[in-house]
C-alpha cells in the first residue's frame, strides 16, 4: 500500500465521520428520574430502584436502590452505561456538581451537575465505608 492509498483511505474515513457528525450526529438520549429508574431496573436483575437524581444536561444519573445499593447511569453514545457502585466507587462534591469514581479505569469519571444539596447527601453516602 502506497502512501497515497493510505492518505486517500483516511481522508475518506475522516470525512465520513464529519458528514455523519454534521447531519445530526449521534442520538443522544434524554434522561428523567422515572427513566432513569426504568433504565436501571431493565439492566440489572435484583434491583428494585425508588429514586434518581438526574444531571441537569440529563447525561448521568445517579438511581438509589431500596436495598440501599446505588446505581450510576452514564450516556455513551446513543446507550447507556449501567454500574453498580461497589465499596471502591468514591464521590466528592465541588459546588453543585458530584464527581463519582467508579474505580474502573475504562468507565472513567462522571460529573453530575445537581445542585448542591444532592451533591453533598451523595458524596457522603459513597464516602468511606
Amino acid at each position: 500500500m502506497t502512501a497515497m492509498q493510505v492518505l486517500i483511505s483516511v481522508g475518506g474515513v475522516a470525512l465520513t465521520v464529519w458528514l455523519a457528525w454534521w447531519l445530526g450526529g449521534p442520538v443522544r438520549p434524554a434522561l428523567s428520574p422515572a427513566a432513569a429508574i426504568a433504565i436501571a431496573d431493565a439492566a440489572l436483575t435484583g434491583i428494585e430502584a425508588d429514586d434518581a437524581v438526574v444531571d441537569r444536561a440529563g447525561r448521568a444519573a445517579l438511581v438509589m436502590a431500596r436495598d440501599g445499593r446505588m446505581v450510576l447511569l452514564k450516556a455513551m453514545g446513543d446507550h447507556w452505561a449501567v454500574r453498580i457502585l461497589g465499596n471502591a466507587a468514591r464521590g466528592i462534591a465541588t459546588g453543585g456538581r458530584l464527581v463519582v469514581d467508579v474505580a474502573e479505569p475504562l468507565f472513567g469519571r462522571v460529573l453530575l451537575d445537581i445542585g448542591p444539596n444532592d451533591a453533598a447527601r451523595l458524596a457522603a453516602r459513597l464516602g468511606p465505608r
